[in-house]
């Protein structure tokens, strides 16, 4: 706390979005596994480059009508779909 109620208060906020990413966050990967589990089932390619290329594509251009820079936005999806790799790995390991 820092004895200004309204710096406590926009870092509460701060926190709760914080927090709502977090959540997106898991509820992506939990996505991503349900969708590989299913290609797997299938015997199709788990990794698609292309829809990866078209997603950061579609993130460039929300970016940038929402006001933030379409390079910061592509690095920070560029994080999300390398994590997507990892559960590429983890559903080819069994896990």
């Amino acid at each position: 706390m820092t004895g200004d109620p309204i710096i406590d208060m926009l870092r509460t906020d701060i926190d709760a979005v914080d927090r709502s990413i977090l959540e997106g966050l898991v509820a992506r990967r939990r996505i991503v596994r349900l969708l590989l589990e299913r290609k797997l089932e299938r015997g199709m390619e788990l990794r698609d480059e292309g829809r990866e290329w078209a997603i950061l594509d579609r993130i460039r251009e929300k970016a940038d009508m929402l006001g933030i820079d379409p390079d910061h936005a592509e690095r920070v999806f560029r994080e999300v779909l390398r994590d997507s790799l990892t559960v590429i790995e983890e559903v080819r390991g069994g896990s």
